[in-house]
């Protein structure tokens, strides 16, 4: 009976079609969250070459290669390129930040968010000697960063410096959370605090700011996994910061018991330099830890709820591009309970390649 009201209402919308008629991962585009996140669109249909997970970190890694050999310096690698990375450095005293810039050039395959985080995992480990497990941490908040401040000049100017700026241009600033508006139109910008900062290289204070964080909250389950992760990332770089401070304080101290007084004063700067980014994570990570210590409880408390039943499949969110989506209806009233933010579900005739 249950099922029979749920075909009814879904042929009342005159919209659905079956399932088993399309190629998709119903895994992933079940996933819903509230729409007011950030939801990437990934290519929902099949694919004429599919690369593997390990190639398409190697685009990365080879990219990140180049940069390390050039960590001081500007320097772009492979300009004319499907992927290109601009390394833009300025070791000045200005208190702006550096950047990498992941530029996604037209002739770019890529199609879904887990392969763009691949590339940027697979960059971070071979140019700034990042574990695999905090790469791919970090590419899940620089993702949802650059969506967060898509064509954003004015948040960028005001953050970064001029030679960052000077390579981004208004319209591809950022990540569209559209796939089909990635290739041609994307920058997306690693801030840098020190490019020779092992941990503390990626500015983390930037790529979890509230906006960010506050995007990461309204996924169904909150992103706990990655927000925790972070913030061991930043408890590591606390220690660190907090351990080179004592030790810079110690030859300030030894400089000028020997009489080099601009020795002593420049140690003295890098001390009070770690000791400020030491306490910046302290607040960062009690902050941080007091919202996840509360979705924790929302979390469970969602789970625990009886389930409202419903009926998924598929419906036209395009018909002239012949484009679907995937929702669940309520048997009860024909209300959405669900709804993917992935509305480019294609049939088997549209085929392309991944990178």
């Amino acid at each position: 009976m249950k099922k029979t009201v749920g075909v009814l209402l879904m042929l009342a919308f005159g919209m659905y079609i079956n399932a088993a008629e399309l190629e998709v991962n119903q895994k992933e585009v079940q996933a819903a969250g509230d729409e007011n996140s950030v939801q990437f669109e990934n290519y929902g249909g099949p694919h004429a070459v599919i690369e593997s997970a390990e190639t398409i970190s190697g685009i990365g890694r080879s990219l990140g290669l180049e940069i390390h050999e050039n960590l001081e310096s500007n320097f772009t690698a492979r300009p004319d390129g499907k992927y290109t990375i601009i390394h833009a450095v300025d070791f000045s005293d200005s208190p702006l930040l550096d950047a990498d810039i992941l530029v996604l050039n037209s002739t770019a395959g890529v199609d879904h968010i887990n392969n763009i985080r691949r590339i940027l995992s697979g960059f971070l480990q071979s140019a700034y000697g990042y574990s695999k497990e905090d790469a791919d941490v970090i590419s899940v908040f620089v993702t949802v960063y650059n969506a967060v401040y898509r064509s954003n000049l004015q948040y960028f100017s005001e953050r970064y410096k001029e030679n960052v700026i000077s390579n981004l241009h208004e319209q591809k600033i950022g990540l569209s959370t559209k796939w089909e508006e990635w290739a041609g139109f994307s920058e997306i910008v690693i801030p840098l605090n020190d490019v020779n900062g092992g941990l503390s290289t990626v500015d983390t204070t930037a790529i979890s700011d509230d906006a960010v964080v506050e995007a990461l909250r309204k996924e169904d389950d909150k992103a706990l996994e990655s927000r925790e992760k972070l913030t061991e990332i930043k408890e590591a770089e606390l220690k660190t910061a907090s351990e080179k401070a004592k030790d810079f304080q110690k030859e300030s101290a030894k400089q000028k018991a020997e009489g080099n007084k601009t020795e002593a004063a420049q140690s003295s700067k890098k001390s009070s330099e770690q000791q400020q980014l030491a306490d910046r994570k302290t607040n960062e990570i009690r902050t941080e830890k007091e919202k996840t210590a509360a979705d924790k409880e929302s979390v469970a408390s969602k789970a625990s709820q009886a389930p409202v039943e419903g009926v998924t499949g598929l419906f036209v969110a395009d018909a002239k591009k012949n484009l679907y989506t995937l929702q669940t209806l309520s048997a009860a009233d024909g209300s959405v309970i669900k709804k993917s933010s992935l509305k480019q579900i294609r049939t088997k005739t549209d085929r392309k390649s991944v990178v």
